[in-house]
């Protein structure tokens, strides 16, 4: 479970897994953070299919938006102190308040709705999530967004946004 957000003065990015793999107890909290102590306004995990094997299946990735920049805490990287990479600054980026992820088949793809209400995406090959030069630029898609939401048909690897815009309902498949 991630949560962001502020204790007193000070912002706050944890991580606290759901099952304690070190003993009988719960599972203790571990403090992530972004360079300078940034607080993040938006993040989203990115689960790990089967689609291209591997042990990582079950296992998240974070991703996590601040300022104009998209940050990553892969799933080897998440422990106490850790801090996240930079992948992609695009001003696209700026004041993004809701980050959503799929993966399929070997494609990470992130949603994001930035601080002009526009809906972007952008995407990489999940093998390649960590190099900065992989990411494609963000795309904008829709503009005028108040929320949105996301769907994966896990059937046929379908991404679905469903999206709200005054009094209309938008859903977006690719």
């Amino acid at each position: 479970i991630y949560t962001s957000g502020h204790t007193a003065s000070m912002p706050q990015l944890v991580y606290v897994p759901m099952i304690n793999e070190w003993g009988t107890g719960p599972p203790l909290p571990i403090r992530l953070s972004l360079p300078g102590g940034q607080l993040p306004s938006a993040i989203a995990a990115a689960r790990h299919d089967t689609s291209t094997g591997g042990n990582l299946y079950g296992t998240t990735d974070l991703y996590a938006i601040s300022g104009d920049t998209l940050y990553r805490f892969p799933v080897d990287e998440q422990y106490d102190g850790a801090e996240a990479k930079a992948l992609v600054s695009n001003s696209f980026l700026s004041s993004t308040t809701t980050l959503l992820s799929m993966t399929w088949q070997g494609v990470t793809t992130l949603w994001g709705r930035n601080g002009s209400n526009e809906v972007y995406y952008l995407s990489c090959m999940t093998s390649q999530a960590a190099e900065p030069g992989s990411w494609s630029t963000p795309v904008p898609i829709l503009t005028g967004v108040e929320h949105i939401a996301a769907y994966m048909n896990r059937a046929d690897g379908g991404n679905t946004i469903f999206a709200v815009s005054g009094q209309k309902l938008y859903r977006l498949i690719q």
